[in-house]
């Protein structure tokens, strides 16, 4: 089998093993277009200007952390927490789920709300919900879950 691709100049050519992969896969087009980093996509937690925590646990398991909840799988691979000095939060998870088996897709969970501090307890709200209690430091947060539809329970953030 030969694999046709168009002339490229010496400074982007593609590497013997990503035309191998097309040819495998049946991607050759693709290829064709596009940079094999331009052609994966990742999804990554959404964060926003403050103080930015970067989630390095699930439920006590480091990530990615994978989790099995009613025929779904979801594999939490990165996460942040956001708290803004206006005492606004986002709280955002990049997931890769698989519902009943089928092909895992990337999506981000995310939730925007309100948070409220007194020493090192930490509450973060949703209109009058409160979605996590935690603890907090300079350095570190850790939460557990209380009304937010969100994979895992237990949360911990590291700047």
């Amino acid at each position: 089998m030969r694999i046709h691709l168009p002339r490229r100049s010496a400074t982007r050519r593609l590497s013997p093993r990503l035309i191998a992969v097309a040819a495998v896969v049946g991607l050759t087009p693709l290829v064709a277009a596009c940079r094999i980093n331009e052609a994966v996509s990742t999804t990554e937690p959404v964060t926003g200007p403050g103080t930015v925590y970067a989630l390095v646990s699930a439920n006590d398991i480091s990530l990615p952390a994978t989790f099995t909840e009613d025929a779904s799988q979801f594999e939490i691979r990165q996460g942040a927490l956001t708290l803004a000095t206006d005492s606004t939060f986002i709280f955002s998870l990049a997931l890769r789920v698989s519902v009943n088996g089928s092909q895992a897709s990337n999506s981000t969970s995310t939730l925007r709300g309100t948070f409220g501090r007194v020493g090192n307890v930490l509450t973060l709200r949703q209109q009058t919900d409160t979605l996590f209690l935690g603890t907090y430091s300079p350095n570190s947060v850790s939460l557990q879950r209380g009304r937010a539809q969100v994979a895992g329970d237990r949360f911990v953030f590291a700047r």
